[in-house]
């Protein structure tokens, strides 16, 4: 399977303002700074695709937390989204093994 993009909102430390990021088809690599959202992205993609029932679970901590300032509280999202597009299935030739 190839994933064109992601886009993610209100999910775990992306504000609402949905953010798009594009994939290459043959290598992505994800680099930033310390709670830029590298593994935010691999737990969204996780959540779509996980292996059992556990993994696929949207959890509380999922939500973005939106922090005031002015307010010792702080609010929980109300929703979160992830988006995939232009998701295709394209075989991929074996390796040849030497």
């Amino acid at each position: 399977m190839f994933i064109k993009s992601i886009t993610l909102s209100n999910f775990q430390c992306f504000s609402e303002i949905p953010v798009t990021i594009e994939l290459e088809e043959d290598i992505t690599c994800l680099i930033g700074n310390n709670g830029a959202g590298k593994t935010s992205v691999l737990k969204a993609l996780q959540r779509l695709f996980g292996r059992t029932a556990e993994e696929r679970k949207i959890v509380k901590s999922d939500f973005h937390t939106v922090l005031y300032e002015t307010d010792i509280k702080n609010k929980l999202a109300s929703n979160c989204c992830v988006n995939l597009a232009s998701c295709s299935i394209k075989p991929i030739p074996p390796k040849s093994v030497i």
